[in-house]
């Protein structure tokens, strides 16, 4: 895929309240762009963990939880405030802020883009979550 297209992942509540377990520790301003503004696959990206470049998110207040246990999709806010989004060999425990879920059927296609390509979030519910997985699953079948 080129680098200067833009791609379309899905980002997913993971508690149907928010995007994320600490959504409401970011600024409104922050929450409200994340999925309106693109982002960039960050060259020291890896297979542990994308860094997703683009506008910072800015917590309400200093706000580091206590470590706890993720899995590959989540996207963790560091002191850098770009977003980490954890790979399927990336540490089985976070200790900073996350922001959003890249649901499981479309965690695939952030591994496979290559630095710097740029693409979107855009929000789904679980319904949308649990249908995009089937869908995936109905093509992997056809393989």
């Amino acid at each position: 895929m080129p680098a200067d297209r833009e791609s379309r992942l899905a980002s997913a509540s993971t508690s149907g309240s928010g995007p994320a377990a600490e959504q409401d520790a970011f600024t409104p301003g922050a929450r409200a762009t994340f999925r309106r503004e693109p982002r960039r696959i960050d060259p020291r990206s890896d297979r542990y963990g994308h860094r997703l470049a683009g506008p910072t998110r800015e917590t309400v207040a200093p706000f580091e939880p206590r470590p706890h246990g993720i899995v590959p999709g989540v996207a963790q806010v560091p002191a850098g405030r770009q977003p980490i989004a954890q790979m399927g060999d990336g540490p089985p425990t976070g200790g900073h802020p996350e922001t959003a879920t890249v649901v499981e059927a479309a965690l695939w296609r952030l591994g496979q883009m290559p630095i710097g390509t740029r693409f979107r979030f855009l929000e789904v519910d679980r319904e949308g979550a649990l249908t995009a997985h089937d869908e995936l699953e109905a093509r992997l079948v056809l393989l």
